[in-house]
């Protein structure tokens, strides 16, 4: 018996669905405890350390494929291990604003590339140096 047009199109899109789900139900979601860091004020000669908690609230196993600060004056560190699934990391950071001669008004970036769907996410430093 042939199948008509109209039955090939709902089986392609039953398959396609099928397929699309459980792809997504896989997938690591990473959030963000608190993006931005106010350091309030600092003298140019003092240093800042704090970190970012980064939980993974999917179902894949979450990977932290690059770290990148926007300059040299932050340094970060964290475990190079796969965030599983209801897990908390922390990224570290030390705040140098003399390697920059850094003054004033300052906000750093730190760029994270990851294996969620939306790749990079953007952590911010900032405050005033004296």
């Amino acid at each position: 018996m042939p199948y008509s047009m109209k039955n090939k199109v709902i089986l392609y899109l039953l398959i396609t669905s099928i397929f699309y789900s459980c792809n997504v139900s896989n997938q690591p979601i990473l959030k963000v405890h608190n993006s931005v860091y106010d350091f309030a004020k600092i003298d140019k000669a003092d240093s800042v350390k704090g970190e970012f908690i980064l939980e993974n609230i999917g179902s894949g196993d979450l990977v932290i494929k690059n770290i990148a600060p926007s300059c040299n004056c932050t340094i970060t560190s964290y475990e190079k291990k796969s965030i599983l699934p209801g897990e908390k990391k922390a990224i570290g950071f030390v705040y140098k604003p003399s390697i920059t001669y850094d003054t004033g008004k300052v906000e750093k970036e730190i760029v994270i590339q990851t294996n969620t769907e939306m790749q990079l996410h953007t952590l911010k430093i900032k405050g005033f140096v004296n």
